[in-house]
């Protein structure tokens, strides 16, 4: 949501957390970042669950994992054209 001053307010996650397995646009996978993908990949649902776990439940968890295998599947498919990297930024 965007107030009258401009400020962004995240107020819903329900796309993020949602019990679909199936990728809404898998047309717009067209690129990603190398180690933002490596990162997808190391996601696991012990992590999700300490993390998320008062919010969500398994079934969604296990919804947002699915999804992100099919992400994680059509890039490694499209290989390495498909990556790049982000300058690293200053700490």
């Amino acid at each position: 949501m965007i107030d009258n001053n401009w400020l962004v307010w995240m107020i819903d996650h329900t796309r993020a957390f949602r019990m679909s397995t199936d990728l809404k646009e898998p047309k717009n996978l067209a690129r990603c970042d190398k180690e933002f993908l490596a990162r997808m990949k190391q996601l696991d649902a012990a992590t999700l669950s300490r993390e998320f776990g008062g919010y969500t439940n398994n079934m969604e968890i296990q919804g947002l994992l699915k999804r992100r295998d099919k992400i994680v599947e059509t890039f490694e498919r499209m290989g390495p054209s498909a990556l790049y990297s982000s300058p690293r930024r200053p700490d």
